[in-house]
């Protein structure tokens, strides 16, 4: 059996391909591959464009320097392809999954954030500090969003309340991007 029909010699290409294709995204200098685990010459030229680029030996061949650099730069790239991480504020503890006049918290700090987004195209909405603290300035804004949105007013942003500021802040960063 010689070396190019081995199965761990196929998972290693493959791999090497994968962190080809995956830099080839970022990095318009590096000749994209196809993760397919047969080390072609289309292989061995992006091996070594990638060797040239980072002032690496330049055999085709991936040696552990190579193997090492090839590691560290698939890392970034993923980091630059990846999705931004999702906020999740109704995961905190909240009193009664509500917020109320009184609380103080980061999430009424992102509170405040989509009312004064949503506020901009709304001439009823009063200003409102820009602080962690849901004060009677932002109670009176929910009550006048709550009004608007046809909701029950009750001055607490609940699930319901919170959704409805949500959708709106979203449209209103998507629209205006």
């Amino acid at each position: 059996m010689n070396e190019n029909s081995h199965p761990s010699y196929e998972q290693s290409v493959r791999q090497i391909q994968t962190f080809l294709y995956s830099i080839a995204q970022t990095d318009s200098e590096i000749k994209r591959v196809n993760p397919d685990g047969i080390y072609s010459p289309q292989t061995r030229d992006s091996v070594l464009g990638f060797q040239k680029k980072y002032s690496l030996p330049q055999t085709g061949r991936v040696d552990f320097e190579t193997w090492k650099k090839l590691y560290e730069e698939f890392l970034k790239s993923e980091e630059i392809l990846s999705e931004p991480e999702k906020l999740s504020p109704f995961s905190l503890s909240l009193k009664n999954g509500e917020l109320v006049l009184g609380d103080v918290s980061d999430t009424v700090a992102f509170l405040k954030l989509m009312i004064k987004t949503i506020s901009i195209e709304l001439d009823d909405i009063a200003s409102i500090n820009d602080d962690a603290v849901f004060d009677s300035s932002t109670l009176d804004a929910v009550l006048k969003l709550q009004e608007i949105y046809g909701l029950e007013q009750t001055g607490k942003v609940d699930l319901l309340t919170w959704n409805m500021l949500a959708g709106s802040y979203n449209k209103y960063v998507r629209y205006n991007e």
